[in-house]
């Protein structure tokens, strides 16, 4: 009986333990902050893809701080004019989740847009590794099975 007793004590100890902790306020996390080209084609052509890389630390690609993730989006125009524009996903009003992947526009003439989390990452040539995750995904649905 005492043994049980003792028992009883060390689980009311752990529940009592455990209700502290959950009551805590969670320690926030530091923001992280990473840097991302910001620039519209339509007004600085250096924006445009080749993305040369002595333009890329030139001062005619601006960068900015983003709490968020960087983009690179493709807009082409009725004309069929190539619009790129790049930044923070925080400057973008979309209701989406956003992943590192690119998406296609729908009913489009090949637009699309991308997501990425590292410093400058939405230069021209850092998107490729984004089309092979739906490029395969393709290929194994049309594979014979």
């Amino acid at each position: 009986m005492v043994r049980d007793f003792g028992a009883f004590v060390g689980l009311l100890f752990l529940e009592l333990l455990f209700a502290m902790v959950l009551s805590q306020d969670p320690i926030p996390c530091q923001p992280r902050t990473i840097n991302c080209f910001s620039c519209n084609s339509s007004e600085n052509p250096f924006c445009l893809d080749v993305f040369p890389k002595r333009e890329v630390a030139s001062p005619r690609v601006k960068t900015i701080e983003c709490l968020e993730d960087c983009f690179k989006w493709l807009y082409i125009d009725r004309n069929n004019k190539r619009h790129l524009i790049r930044g923070c996903s925080a400057q973008l009003h979309l209701d989406l989740d956003r992943h590192l992947i690119c998406m296609y526009e729908s009913r489009s003439r090949g637009g699309y847009i991308c997501f990425c989390t590292t410093d400058r990452c939405n230069g021209s040539s850092r998107f490729a590794f984004s089309l092979t995750v739906p490029l395969i995904a393709l290929l194994s649905y049309l594979a014979p099975s």
